[in-house]
């Protein structure tokens, strides 16, 4: 049954082709809701379409590959309207739970639409989903579909993740440099940026922010610091953290190839909270999610008797 999450998905197949009919492109963008989202299912009554958040993500990343920017744009604002202030994930629906796979596709489209504050907010919380060096070597880089838990839904989650954290629209992913081996995931222990000038527990791996910062001052993504201090919360999961403040109204400018993030996060390598998807920044974690999916192939396999 055609539905409009697949008919995006045809919009962009062809679109790669380079020989996009028009009316692929004019049916998808009739069918948006009067809110701005786009439906599952397409209805002939307009007062029975309701706005889904997933097919939303993919209808505006076609309609931005096909050129349709201007079709494309009630649809990116609907999206930023569902995205939860706590947290910045999005679910399904309104009454929904975030999860990683309505979040990945948001983000996608947000990124592609040039929504980049939207897109930075829910690839953090992409991030604080991916299983961490706490956890079994097998599992690390996973991203939870909920929560960081390499369950059985982690497979399907992380490989809808990965190109959300890439930073990367379906209409723009390629295998121009591809390769079939992937970097191991690094669990060192060096205190990432931001940790105080104390001790390397401090305001580092156990009193850091989300991604690792110092103390009670604020670091996201390992990046600017803009208030330090010596014990209390940083953004979101930090513990407190005693000894020597951190310096207020600090940047880094070099990531860090290292270190773990709070309660084992992966951590950040180096990227700001206005350039979360620096390449620098988004290896780790593309690296880690990467590493899962070919660890569990791998582990799949069975020899022929």
């Amino acid at each position: 049954m055609s539905n409009q999450f697949t008919q995006s998905l045809a919009v962009l197949a062809l679109d790669r082709t380079g020989e996009l009919p028009d009316s692929a492109v004019d049916f998808l963008a009739s069918t948006r809701c009067a809110d701005g989202g786009f439906p599952l299912s397409p209805r002939r009554d307009p007062s029975r379409c309701t706005s889904d958040t997933d097919t939303t993500g993919m209808a505006v990343q076609a309609l931005l590959a096909a050129d349709r920017a201007a079709d494309a744009e009630p649809g990116l604002d609907w999206l930023e309207g569902q995205q939860r202030e706590n947290g910045g994930g999005f679910g399904y629906n309104a009454a929904s739970a975030p999860n990683s796979n309505s979040t990945a596709l948001a983000v996608q489209a947000l990124r592609a639409g040039g929504r980049d504050e939207a897109a930075d907010k829910g690839w953090l919380w992409l991030y604080s989903v991916q299983v961490g060096c706490g956890r079994a070597a097998v599992d690390r880089g996973a991203v939870g579909y909920l929560e960081p838990v390499a369950n059985g839904m982690a497979l399907r989650s992380t490989a809808q993740a990965m190109p959300a954290l890439a930073g990367v629209a379906l209409g723009d992913i390629d295998g121009a440099e591809a390769t079939p081996d992937v970097e191991p995931i690094d669990c060192s222990t060096d205190p990432p940026p931001g940790a105080t000038t104390g001790d390397t527990t401090e305001g580092g791996v156990e009193g850091g922010g989300v991604v690792g910062g110092g103390g009670e001052g604020q670091v996201v993504q390992g990046g600017t610091t803009t208030t330090g201090g010596g014990g209390g919360d940083a953004t979101t999961t930090g513990g407190e953290a005693s000894g020597s403040p951190a310096s207020s109204t600090s940047s880094t400018s070099s990531p860090s190839t290292g270190g773990l993030g709070p309660e084992g996060h992966l951590a950040s390598t180096g990227s700001s909270a206005t350039e979360p998807l620096a390449w620098a920044a988004i290896g780790l974690l593309f690296t880690g999610a990467a590493t899962y999916l070919l660890a569990r192939h791998r582990g799949n396999r069975h020899p022929v008797s």
